[in-house]
């Protein structure tokens, strides 16, 4: 190989890169799995085009039928613009993961090679990053798109600002904050990121001196676009909130439990892990046990540590400041509100951070003479392989929903969110006694968690075993009120049962968090036509039509204009569905029963013969 060959593929950023390829390209073969399939799949804003701004400036899971507390509207838009070119097949959302990890792993290499860094530790540090198995489910999970867009953007953001600074410029100019604005719409991990450029600029016054002045106007770009992202998030999405179901003492333990965010992220990354999707934070038996205060020393230590590292302007404050940025947001979260975020995914920027510490030490190793040299580079070499070998492995274990929770399963068996999801699973594939199992064992984990009789209320309602899906229902809703489905498939089975007035409290609360809801809509003016009211009925179905124009919502429309004397209307209604739907006989009938009501025997006749079989 040409000796410039070999420079230009062995540089940091481009070996990162190559690896990083390599490495996740199996991914390109997954399917949609896990939350892919209510956020992007089934999504009704992302899947129609006309709902594009309503899904930029709404909660993160609007269209999920879930409340999250979040705003991301920069990956809501990316799967936005790949579901109208990928027409819904799962390969472009995962190369746009693939792109985006590539990205960040040459990042990564820029950052080392700008920081000064010999090009072997910062390569192996690089190709450590690359390699990583933690990183496999935001690369290989279409959802984890959030934390690779995020952190990508924020390497971005640093790379920018300190190219800009050690040019000379006196303002780092407009790449540098808008790369900030979108690591923020991406992930709310980015919140802390500023801290990161803080120190960075006053590090560097241990070379070029500066004064406050001079460091505050450069951070004042960063700061002001996180302020106005902080008030956009704040009216958009709103605080973060625990389940209804989680009780005081419960609460007090995720409190608790946030001390354990920094050591079980980092605990993400030993090589001997067992990986496998969303691996929880520890919640602890009680917030006073000795777990606890360890945990909470070590937090503090490590803020500590790197506070005392960045007033000493040790260069090593940058890296430990990129280790700890994304994660405060999520320890302050855990602590103030109780809320933990779980999965490997979550440390996907932080490591950065480790790579970098790493590349730090090897640059020591190096300058200590070849016996050092060589044991620090091939314990790192093998640390790399036995990576990349695990990450290989690991990457099929994505493939589809049932190796996923599987794995879950497998790997984190008091987890009950993989057995959850595995009944879940078979279910949809028709082995109801062994769903029935795994939904059993979820339980008997954790007795509280209304995911299990929500699981229950649609195995039953696909063996339409009506009562036990209202006993499941009920389950569901006393454990959390909240809970939309429960909420919807108790009103639409108490209509379909001909209780219809025993549904009314559901759909009160249905059109109250969501008035505009097509799903909501419709069981509302299926409960009015249960109830002998076609005339009230027209208003929602007509509401619901517009949202979602299906063809059986609309030959219900149709129907209901017409009992209630809306002829014109009713032809309308049914002439659309038909027109979605030629093969509806009914509606065909429906619609020759209409036209000859209104005279047109020679359109009557025409529907009737459309309507035999």
């Amino acid at each position: 190989m040409p000796g410039a060959w070999r420079e230009r593929l062995t540089h940091p950023a481009v070996a990162g890169a190559i690896a990083t390829l390599l490495l996740h390209a199996q991914s390109l073969g997954n399917g949609f799995v896990r939350d892919d399939v209510p956020l992007v799949v089934e999504n009704p804003l992302v899947r129609d085009p006309g709902h594009l701004w309503r899904l930029l400036t709404s909660d993160f899971l609007t269209g999920s039928e879930f409340t999250s507390g979040l705003w991301r509207p920069l990956p809501m838009l990316f799967f936005w613009i790949e579901a109208r070119l990928g027409g819904g097949d799962p390969f472009l959302f995962h190369a746009t993961n693939l792109l985006l990890a590539v990205l960040a792993a040459a990042l990564v290499g820029l950052l080392l090679t700008q920081a000064g860094l010999a090009r072997i530790p910062a390569l192996l540090a690089t190709l450590w990053f690359a390699s990583l198995p933690a990183h496999v489910e935001p690369v290989a999970w279409i959802s984890g798109r959030t934390d690779l867009m995020s952190a990508m953007l924020a390497l971005l953001t640093l790379w920018l600002d300190r190219r800009a600074r050690e040019a000379g410029r006196s303002w780092p100019g407009v790449a540098a904050p808008l790369a900030l604005v979108g690591a923020l719409l991406s992930k709310e991990s980015a919140a802390a990121w500023p801290l990161v450029i803080l120190t960075a600029e006053w590090v560097r016054t241990r070379r070029v001196p500066a004064t406050a002045s001079e460091i505050a106007r450069w951070l004042a770009p960063y700061l002001a676009v996180t302020v106005a992202w902080l008030i956009a998030h704040a009216a958009i999405a709103g605080p973060v909130a625990l389940p209804p179901y989680v009780d005081a003492a419960l609460a007090a333990r995720r409190h608790a439990a946030g001390w354990f965010v920094l050591p079980a992220y980092l605990g993400f990354l030993w090589p001997g892990f067992p990986h496998s999707s969303d691996a929880p934070v520890p919640v602890p038996a009680s917030a006073g046990e000795w777990q606890t205060f360890a945990a909470a020393a070590l937090t503090l230590l490590a803020f500590a540590a790197t506070g005392i590292a960045a007033l000493a302007r040790r260069r090593n404050a940058v890296p430990c400041a990129m280790v700890l940025a994304p994660v405060l947001p999520g320890i302050v979260v855990a602590l103030t509100r109780g809320f933990l975020a779980h999965g490997e995914r979550m440390v996907y920027l932080a490591s950065a951070g480790v790579a970098w510490l790493i590349g730090e030490a090897l640059a020591v190793a190096w300058a200590r003479g070849f016996t050092t040299r060589a044991i620090a580079g091939a314990t790192a070499g093998l640390t790399v392989v036995a990576g990349a070998v695990v990450t290989l492995t690991l990457q099929p274990r994505w493939r589809d929903d049932e190796i996923v929770f599987r794995t879950m399963t497998e790997r984190q068996p008091a987890t009950p969110a993989g057995w959850v999801g595995l009944g879940e699973t078979w279910m949809r594939g028709g082995r109801m006694e062994d769903a029935e199992r795994a939904l059993e064992h979820a339980a008997a984990l954790d007795p509280r968690l209304p995911s299990v009789p929500l699981a229950r209320m649609e195995l039953y309602y696909r063996a339409r075993a009506w009562e036990r899906v209202l006993e499941q229902a009920g389950r569901a809703l006393a454990l959390d009120s909240t809970l939309y489905a429960a909420h919807l498939t108790r009103a639409s089975t108490l209509v379909a049962l001909g209780r219809a007035g025993e549904a009314g409290p559901d759909i009160k609360s249905l059109l109250r968090d969501r008035p505009s809801d097509p799903s909501a809509l419709t069981v509302s003016g299926q409960r009015y036509l249960a109830l002998g009211e076609p005339a009230l009925a027209v208003a929602p179905l007509a509401a619901a039509a517009r949202v979602a124009p299906d063809p059986e919502l609309l030959a219900a429309l149709g129907g209901a204009q017409a009992t209630a004397g809306d002829l014109a209307g009713a032809r309308e209604s049914l002439e659309r569905a038909v027109a979605l739907d030629p093969t509806a006989h009914t509606t065909w009938r429906r619609l020759a029963t209409v036209c000859a009501a209104m005279g047109d025997s020679a359109a009557a006749r025409a529907a009737m013969e459309r309507a035999q079989p």
